[in-house]
């Protein structure tokens, strides 16, 4: 008998399915997919990033995003109107911290060597990555931006690569701040001055036509396994940018997306340059130097915020990469506000 029951039971769910349609199959797996999206969305509002799984799928949250608007075609075309509204209210929810920069336009490249505004400063952040040799296409990319300020990380030939930035503000001082141990480096057209060492990131100060500005260049340890020691370094961050007065600027590869627990928490001190002036998702990881960034880059990890008297005027990702793996940033900004404390001489 149980053994005439189970082709029975197939048959009765085959003609069920036959009485459906052709569309009953992809439906249900489209209503399947939004139930995986819709729990992953409210555990990640109510726990952030403490949970493993819910910290992975954070970092690619605009692709899960998009992908819940191409279930909204699907749902059109199987004509299910209800799994097309559900598909539209997650896609919503799941973009929402984006729509600034989505509707700003469908690319986050920005032209080399643009001019900045007058009295705007075009500040640059660059990973080069350390087993980067190739100093002179590193040197290339900041040479045609040009910018006014530069903040680099993994930088493991600095003799080799300030020789090269030489001619980058033609009949002006090069200013150089360098933490060897971080690999880390600063460079301005304007005054520096090295901060207190940090075993985590880099402290300086420049001087800027406008007044001076509190500057902060890091490389964070990645967290998508575990982000306890991400989150510690960002709390430091957070500390002593609260006792740094004036105009902030901190930048860097935080090694964390926009979704992630460690970015909100810079964003309750801090405004991020891609967020007000942004196009797009602004991915800055992988370049084609990876495969899988042969296509095109997935996550965006690398940031510029600032804080205090700042406006921003533009920001962007560059479409050359001198061989890293990361693509640089850049922001063009302008300075309302007071001075920092720390004056450079």
């Amino acid at each position: 008998m149980p053994a005439k029951r189970f082709p029975a039971a197939l048959a009765k769910m085959n003609g069920r399915l036959r009485a459906l349609g052709w569309r009953a199959v992809p439906a249900a797996m489209g209503a399947g997919y939004l139930v995986l999206v819709g729990v992953w969305w409210l555990a990640g509002a109510l726990s952030g990033d403490s949970i493993g799984i819910v910290r992975l799928a954070n970092y690619a949250t605009p692709w899960i995003g998009l992908s819940l608007l191409s279930l909204l075609l699907l749902a059109a075309l199987l004509r299910r109107p209800v799994l097309g509204g559900a598909a539209l209210l997650l896609a919503v929810l799941v973009l929402a911290p984006y729509g600034g920069q989505i509707f700003r336009g469908l690319t986050g490249i920005v032209a080399g060597g643009e001019a900045a505004p007058p009295d705007a400063i075009h500040v640059m952040s660059y990973n080069v990555m350390g087993r980067n040799w190739e100093v002179s296409r590193i040197a290339a990319v900041v040479l045609k931006q040009k910018p006014d300020l530069l903040l680099l990380q993994e930088v493991r030939q600095p003799e080799e690569l300030l020789d090269r930035l030489n001619d980058l503000y033609p009949d002006e001082l090069v200013h150089v701040v360098r933490d060897d141990r971080l690999k880390l480096m600063i460079v301005s057209r304007f005054p520096l001055r090295a901060g207190a060492w940090d075993r985590e990131f880099q402290r300086a100060s420049v001087r800027l036509p406008s007044g001076p500005m509190q500057l902060r260049n890091l490389h964070a340890i990645r967290g998508m396994r575990d982000d306890s020691a991400q989150l510690a370094l960002v709390d430091r961050l957070m500390d002593d940018i609260r006792e740094a007065p004036g105009p902030l600027l901190v930048a860097g590869d935080f090694n964390m997306t926009q979704a992630n627990e460690g970015y909100r928490r810079m964003r309750t001190l801090l405004r991020s340059t891609q967020e007000e002036a942004g196009r797009w998702f602004g991915f800055t990881f992988a370049t084609p130097h990876r495969r899988f960034g042969a296509l095109m880059p997935l996550i965006r990890i690398d940031h510029i915020f600032v804080g205090g008297g700042v406006e921003v005027v533009r920001a962007g990702r560059i479409g050359e990469y001198g061989n890293s793996d990361h693509f640089p940033i850049d922001a063009i900004l302008l300075f309302d506000g007071p001075g920092a404390g720390d004056d450079p001489q």
